[in-house]
């Protein structure tokens, strides 16, 4: 069975968004099992999400190649 962390990149937008709204939730609130394991997604999880939004965001470059 795969882990979480390596599934992510096959994960679309929203359900990064939603698992990483589950996991800071369990991160404070599940048993001590689920708080290690979100707490162990989440640094993988937002480095996904943040990498994923850098490659949205056009570079001046590409934005004045455009116009």
């Amino acid at each position: 069975m795969q882990d979480m962390a390596s599934r992510l990149p096959e994960l679309d937008d929203k359900a990064l968004a939603t698992l990483q709204d589950n996991a800071e939730r369990l991160s404070r609130l599940g048993s001590e099992a689920q708080r290690k394991a979100a707490e162990s997604l989440l640094p993988v999880l937002k480095a996904e999400i943040a990498s994923r939004a850098k490659a949205r965001v056009p570079t001046r470059k590409a934005t004045a190649r455009r116009k």
